[in-house]
């Protein structure tokens, strides 16, 4: 009984849109602390966004394709086959799992370098994936025209039409990259 409860909180709307709450107060709290904290040179910012756009992208395709499609897993993938029948439901990851997969990357992060730039390279995969995020929202609940949304949801289209190629939302990138486009 406490699984289906669980399952069904997952599966919810306060569940799906905490999610976004959390993910930006936890960006904004991880912003906020990196900035008063430390000190950064301009090629420092540039080259962790420029680290951190890359492993951001490189993320999204990854998890997308393995804990999803591909995962040993199967709540995983029990929860996004949810979502391939239903584009427009409500199944979201546990609100509070993002913020700590991404803990785990800043300290993996942190074992091989300084800790300032550690965290500013999270701040923008957490950035990342809070864009993600609303993207994804509004492929599956926006309507409107707008070229840059338009061509995103026909690209995601694909990938709910063929489950086993297109997995970035996002960008195309790394579906070229790895030839599942």
């Amino acid at each position: 009984m406490i699984n289906n409860k669980k399952t069904a909180f997952f599966s919810s709307k306060l569940n799906y849109w905490l999610e976004l709450v959390f993910d930006i107060v936890f960006l904004a709290a991880l912003l906020a602390y990196t900035i008063i904290t430390f000190e950064f040179t301009m090629y420092e910012i540039l080259g962790s966004i420029l680290v951190g756009v890359v492993i951001w992208t490189l993320l999204e395709y990854f998890f997308h394709y393995w804990m999803f499609h591909a995962s040993p897993f199967r709540a995983f993938r029990r929860g996004h086959a949810k979502h391939h029948v239903d584009p427009k439901g409500f199944d979201a990851l546990p609100f509070f799992l993002p913020a700590m997969i991404f803990s785990a990357i800043a300290y993996g992060l942190y074992l091989v370098m300084p800790v300032h730039l550690a965290l500013l390279i999270t701040n923008v995969i957490v950035a990342g994936y809070f864009y993600y995020g609303l993207i994804h929202v509004a492929i599956h609940h926006v309507e409107r025209d707008n070229i840059f949304l338009d061509r995103l949801k026909a690209y995601h289209e694909l990938h709910h039409q063929v489950p086993s190629k297109y997995f970035g939302v996002t960008t195309s990138f790394w579906d070229i990259i790895f030839r599942t486009r």
